[in-house]
């Protein structure tokens, strides 16, 4: 009952302002204000028992707030609709803003909406010195806009709760009698404390994961049977990734002689809500607060590496490189985890410049060499046989598997998910992104891309194989259409036309070009470069150009390899070899309106690095 009343004050309120706005009414208006800010209706707390569903449509009604106190401010302000003949769009690219508009919405907002919010506003509109940013109309658009700000909010929401009951202890070890007598001694008892994540949050996220799921079985992709969560990449598959990825970091690292460091560095003591010690000197901070705090030792880190005294270590794939995993403390305090592979004679340089920027004493910053354990107890190095010895990938895919929300459960390492809701409730209120690299980039990007293009290649090559005279006769008539459009004056592109290797030429071009007369081709003997070239090459001019991009994604593709240790062939991804090819292409960038019609750039393409001739394929 609480919940649908406090929906509709929400909504009725928002009206009700909007109302007074449009009749510029200052004493109604003031009036309104004063009642949103007397009911708290747009403050985390006020929603703290709600749930997703109810949150969000708050959230939303706060987006149609915040866009009916801009407008009031900006009389100028009114996205202009322009009628096509499939749709009405906004006029976004003529839309102005006012800064002293966004100044006044940023103190109403402060004085009677939400003070987080409006500070949201300002760090993501102006600048440090008062000016509008670059971005500062797209920034602001998305204030208003209602699906965003839908997420926007219950984000916020669930932050904010996850603080408010790591301040009153609700969040640590159970096993620990001091935890659990002071989680007592502040709530009478303990029926809401849990590792990572209160009682109350686990089930709250676990329901609006159940509901997400339930939603995305129900869409289905446009022009496509199969549906949303049918596409959508699992933790599972996550995971495969990562290890696919970590294994080839680890197999170039032994093919460089390179050495490892485990690096694992910890907030101070006042960060931690509920220390298993029982020693609290606790300063409120949230989950965002301790992961901000060691990101910025991080950032100070890579600031030192650009000064010429520590240019050399630098991280790339010829001195140091690896990954960076986030993961919980039980009392929600994020600490980092870094496997850096590095070079043997930069090892102890690195070594002392992570213990200058995180703390020298192993709470701050511990560090585990290659070869050898801590004890834990004297925090002395011991070193190991050479049959005890773990691997890097052993000590981060622990942690990975741990971020994901899967394990590694029988001796072959099949990977299962597992039902980890206090680990998804902690990742979901802290915003957390877990897992991230370093001295490489956009390898996994490359990866994933390159699949798509291989896997849509050999589909349209077995496509055209089935239905070859529907294929034959749908590309004579565009042959006879782009000719005849042509014209006698425009021999050049005639010439084009005539001599392109697979759409323009027809199904007897192609399986000429594939060495082939008969119709009963074997398609799973056509290299998947030739197949990708065939498909991808507009004419006879870009197929070499075309083929060198496509020798670089076939090595996403499986491929047999030797195993030493088994004394067998296997199949695997030659993951190494497509992380240092991967250098040799580049992303094509497009310009596109978004939902919102604003500019974004995304990826367009995969072309040579430095290729000036535009031949690219496309995603």
């Amino acid at each position: 009952m609480d919940n649908n009343k406090n929906k509709v004050d929400s909504f009725s309120l928002y009206n009700d302002l909007r109302s007074a706005l449009l009749k510029e009414n200052e004493s109604e208006t003031n009036k309104v204000l004063e009642k949103i800010k007397e009911n708290k209706i747009y403050s985390a707390e006020s929603c703290f028992s709600h749930d997703h569903i109810m949150t969000k449509l708050i959230g939303s009604d706060l987006a149609g707030v915040l866009k009916a106190i801009y407008r009031s401010k900006d009389k100028c302000f009114d996205e202009t609709l322009i009628e096509t003949e499939s749709e009405i769009i906004n006029d976004i690219e003529s839309l102005t803003i006012s800064k002293e508009a966004v100044e006044s919405l940023i103190l109403t907002v402060k004085e009677f909406i939400n003070k987080d919010f409006s500070n949201k506003i300002e760090s993501t509109v102006l600048k440090a010195s008062g000016q509008l940013r670059k971005n500062a109309k797209e920034e602001l658009l998305k204030f208003f806009d209602r699906k965003i700000m839908q997420r926007r909010f219950n984000s916020y929401v669930l932050s904010e709760q996850m603080s408010y009951e790591m301040r009153k202890g609700n969040v640590g070890d159970t096993k620990s009698e001091k935890v659990r007598k002071f989680t007592e001694t502040r709530n009478e008892d303990a029926g809401n404390l849990h590792e990572y994540a209160p009682v109350n949050l686990i089930n709250k996220v676990a329901r609006e994961r159940s509901d997400s799921q339930k939603a995305m079985k129900r869409m289905k992709i446009k022009g496509s049977d199969k549906t949303v969560f049918e596409v959508a990449k699992t933790d599972k598959h996550k995971f495969y990734e990562h290890y696919i990825e970590m294994n080839a970091l680890a197999e170039l690292a032994e093919e460089r002689d390179f050495t490892w460091l485990f690096i694992t560095s910890t907030c101070p003591p006042e960060f931690h809500s509920n220390p298993s010690n029982g020693n609290r000197c606790y300063n409120g901070a949230s989950i965002k607060d301790t992961d901000k705090h060691l990101a910025g030792k991080w950032n100070n880190l890579r600031k030192r590496l650009t000064k010429s005294k520590y240019s050399h270590l630098a991280f790339s794939l010829e001195t140091g490189f690896g990954k960076r995993v986030k993961e919980p403390q039980k009392d929600a305090t994020v600490h980092y985890h870094y496997i850096l592979f590095c070079d043997k004679a930069l090892a102890s340089e690195y070594h002392d410049l992570f213990k200058a920027v995180f703390g020298d004493s192993d709470a701050a910053c511990d560090i585990v060499r290659k070869g050898y354990k801590k004890d834990r107890k004297t925090g002395k190095e011991i070193k190991l046989e050479d049959s005890e010895e773990a691997s890097a990938a052993s000590y981060v895919m622990k942690y990975i598997s741990k971020g994901l929300s899967v394990d590694i459960l029988d001796e072959n390492g099949k990977v299962v998910e597992l039902d980890k809701a206090h680990l998804e409730a902690w990742k979901k209120c802290g915003g957390i992104r877990a897992i991230s690299s370093f001295g490489f980039n956009g390898v996994r990007t490359k990866y994933n891309e390159a699949r798509t293009i291989n896997n849509k290649s050999r589909k349209t090559i077995e496509e055209i194989v089935t239905n070859r005279d529907e294929f034959d006769k749908e590309v004579k008539e565009k042959v006879m259409q782009h000719l005849k459009e042509c014209g006698n004056e425009n021999a050049a592109q005639r010439r084009n036309l005539s001599n392109s290797s697979l759409i323009t030429a027809g199904i007897n071009g192609f399986f000429r070009a594939m060495n082939k007369d008969s119709v009963s081709v074997d398609i799973s003997k056509i290299p998947i470069e030739k197949k990708v070239t065939l498909c991808n090459a507009e004419n006879n001019e870009q197929e070499d150009e075309v083929l060198k991009i496509a020798r670089v994604l076939k090595l996403a593709e499986k491929a047999p390899s030797y195993c030493k240790t088994d004394n067998i062939i296997k199949w695997k991804v030659p993951y190494k070899d497509f992380m240092i090819k991967a250098a040799e292409l580049e992303h094509t960038k497009e310009e596109r309106l978004n939902k919102r019609k604003t500019k974004e750039t995304i990826n367009k393409g995969l072309k040579l690095e430095g290729s000036k001739s535009g031949v690219e394929i496309k995603l």
